[in-house]
């Protein structure tokens, strides 16, 4: 299962560590992106950690302790298969006339938006072919 690491974020020059205040989530429950995980005191600042990604929050440290900047505090476990992405890779044959047309558009259409449409196109014409 794939695991995200909850680190003490970087506070400054002169902050290089920071108590675990208050864990507001118990070990081994869900959590969702915005929730606030944890509550962290330097000698300046009092902050609170939200959590980034959904999942299942396991802590490492106790409220109390002192933890340097940079370490670890818990990590978040997912449901997502280990190497498993939302996007796909797409591979685009082009025709000597569509990398023309790539060329004389590069300065009115972003690459990105001229490829996203090349795609359209031939997704379209594979789909009537097929029908």
């Amino acid at each position: 299962m794939p695991r995200a690491e909850i680190v003490v974020p970087f506070f400054g020059e002169n902050s290089k560590k920071a108590k675990l205040v208050q864990w507001h989530v118990k070990d081994g429950t869900a959590v969702r992106i915005g929730e606030s995980l944890a509550t962290l005191e330097t000698r300046k600042v009092v902050t609170d950690l939200e959590c980034y990604q959904e999942g299942i929050l396991h802590h490492i440290i106790r409220e109390g302790e002192l933890v340097e900047v940079g370490s670890s505090i818990g990590y978040l476990t997912t449901d997502e298969v280990e190497g498993e992405d939302e996007r796909c890779q797409v591979t685009l044959e082009l025709t000597t006339a569509e990398i023309e047309a790539l060329d004389s558009v590069r300065e009115s259409t972003s690459r990105e938006e001229f490829l996203r449409k090349c795609l359209q196109e031939k997704l379209a014409k594979s789909d009537h072919l097929r029908g």
